[in-house]
């Protein structure tokens, strides 16, 4: 997927960025999150279908508030509030529609030649042989493991840049670390990476070159994850405890994947029930944070303003923050 990701990212940014300007990070990260998904749930062809991928868009938003809606609607009225609510939420059945349209074309194709590798084929492939699903069944299916993937995709994102923003000091070590990664040219002190020169954090702490472990972008994600938390995301808890700062904060199992399953990280589930598509999360924030910090600098346009809001069971980005990408020379 690599090749189409990369090229997803390139030119959703180009169209949304351009060589700088001043963005709504949430709407920023749903975009280009909605069409990489898009990408491994449809394939390369849908992606550029506005209609379709508007109604993926704006799917899961309409699921949530509708959701909500309906707990707070008194338990008698449900029964009639449920189908009133498909008058105005017209989008999920152009999602719906868009998906059976495309199974249905998949499973009476005669073209034996053409394969699919993506998540409606996944789908299809797997379905029960003995009472084989509808088309619409299958539907159901990709909608719910959509609804999974994408809002958390995005979210998570969201928090990731809102991190970056608040600890400028951390975006060159990132780079370093990023570069690393990517060109597979990483050095290591005693089984550790270490940045690449010396470091001094907007508090005055210094650590010279070598004695710093470095912030893989895997932690950071896993800390965004957890926002908005504000005892939680602490980077220096990377450095060499005779170094770190006189923090509380300290992950009690060590320095950490962004993907690791553990008994005291529960967001990628627990023992059988564990999430495989942590991995395809990972792959898609990762290509998507190494092209922001490879082609921008980052700054919050507004940095007093409150970057989430609250409501009922919900906690999530608020809607309206800003972020000026200032391209890098």
């Amino acid at each position: 997927m690599t090749p189409g990701t990369r090229g997803i990212i390139e030119k959703t940014f180009a169209r949304e960025i351009g060589i700088g300007k001043c963005v709504n990070v949430l709407s920023l990260s749903k975009i280009v999150t909605t069409k990489i998904s898009a990408y491994a749930f449809f394939g390369m062809d849908y992606v550029d279908d506005d209609e379709f991928i508007d109604a993926a868009y704006y799917y899961n938003e309409d699921v949530l508030f509708g959701s909500e809606l309906l707990r707070l609607t008194p338990k008698f009225l449900v029964p009639f509030t449920g189908p009133l609510m498909k008058v105005f939420l017209k989008r999920q059945r152009t999602f719906f529609m868009g998906l059976v349209s495309i199974i249905e074309q998949r499973m009476s194709s005669s073209d034996s030649k053409k394969k699919y590798n993506d998540v409606i084929q996944w789908i299809i492939d797997t379905s029960p042989k003995s009472k084989p699903w509808t088309p619409g069944r299958m539907a159901f299916e990709v909608m719910a493991i959509w609804f999974g993937s994408v809002q958390g995709l995005a979210t998570t994102l969201t928090f990731a840049i809102y991190h970056l923003c608040d600890n400028p000091e951390y975006l060159e070590v990132l780079r370093e670390e990023s570069m690393m990664e990517f060109t597979a040219n990483k050095r290591t002190v005693t089984g550790r990476r270490c940045a690449l020169r010396d470091l001094t954090f907007s508090d005055g702490t210094k650590v010279a070159k070598g004695e710093w472990v470095g912030i893989p972008v895997g932690p950071m994600l896993r800390d965004a994850s957890m926002y908005p938390h504000p005892d939680v995301f602490d980077p220096f808890r990377f450095i060499d405890s005779k170094l770190r700062r006189g923090t509380t904060c300290i992950q009690p199992d060590g320095p950490s994947k962004f993907t690791d399953v553990s008994d005291t990280w529960h967001v990628w589930g627990t023992g059988k029930m564990t999430c495989p598509g942590r991995f395809f999360v990972s792959f898609a924030m990762k290509h998507t944070l190494h092209y922001i910090l490879e082609n921008y600098d980052l700054e919050m346009a507004q940095k007093s303003r409150k970057k989430t809001i609250n409501w009922r069971t919900l906690t999530f980005p608020a809607l309206g923050v800003k972020v000026n990408f200032k391209a890098r020379p």
